[in-house]
């Protein structure tokens, strides 16, 4: 889509969180519960044209 989320299943998300939903953590709600890790150089708190959509290279932080 042009705001650079996909859509799977009629529901639209941001796709490494839709990577992460699906290889690591089912239950992931929404990218404030992602952090990148150092070592990413497209992670997507960077804001680059590509965004990396490696789980793991993604960790999961825990929200209040």
């Amino acid at each position: 889509s042009l705001d650079g989320r996909l859509q799977v299943s009629h529901r639209k998300g941001l796709p490494h969180v839709i990577y992460c939903r699906l290889w690591r953590w089912p239950d992931l709600h929404s990218h404030h519960e992602l952090r990148a890790m150092e070592l990413c150089e497209f992670a997507f708190n960077m804001k680059k044209d590509e965004v990396c959509v490696n789980p793991y290279h993604y960790q999961r932080v825990e929200t209040p």
